[in-house]
């Protein structure tokens, strides 16, 4: 079964060196400035791949900022898409492709909703877990 998600799934993921997050590159792929924009990996959304995962397991941008730069006080959007989002919609995670090389997963899209599960003491929550290698061709360079 496939989620519904009414045309919302409509961000990107960006894998660069940023002064912000540090390095979210893809050396599997290459170290050029890549993008995956979601959704063109939406069909691959679906019942089977949602795993219950404990946070704590999954590297995503932010995880390194003080909290006074997340959630309420995002940095990227003044805390809007904190708390505009909605937690009931799965996070997508990359399998064994983590910049932090303590953590097995590798966040693609929910830092917002992850956050806001952390601040209101989830310890696990429900992901789509993707594999690099059901992905690679979705990487490219910035859209025009």
């Amino acid at each position: 079964m496939k989620l519904e998600l009414n045309n919302t799934l409509t961000g990107f993921h960006r894998c660069n060196h940023s002064v912000t997050y540090g390095d979210w590159t893809l050396p599997q792929i290459s170290n050029d400035d890549l993008f995956l924009y979601l959704n063109d990996i939406e069909h691959l959304l679906i019942d089977d791949r949602r795993e219950n995962l404990y946070i704590c397991d999954i590297s995503w941008k932010g995880e390194n900022l003080p909290l006074d730069m997340t959630g309420v006080n995002c940095i990227c959007c003044n805390g809007e898409r904190y708390k505009r989002c909605d937690t009931k919609y799965p996070g997508i995670v990359l399998d064994n492709a983590s910049n932090n090389p303590m953590k097995r997963y590798r966040l693609l899209d929910g830092k917002h909703r992850l956050r806001k599960l952390i601040d209101r003491g989830f310890y696990r929550a429900n992901f789509y877990v993707l594999d690099l290698n059901d992905i690679q061709q979705y990487f490219r360079k910035k859209q025009l």
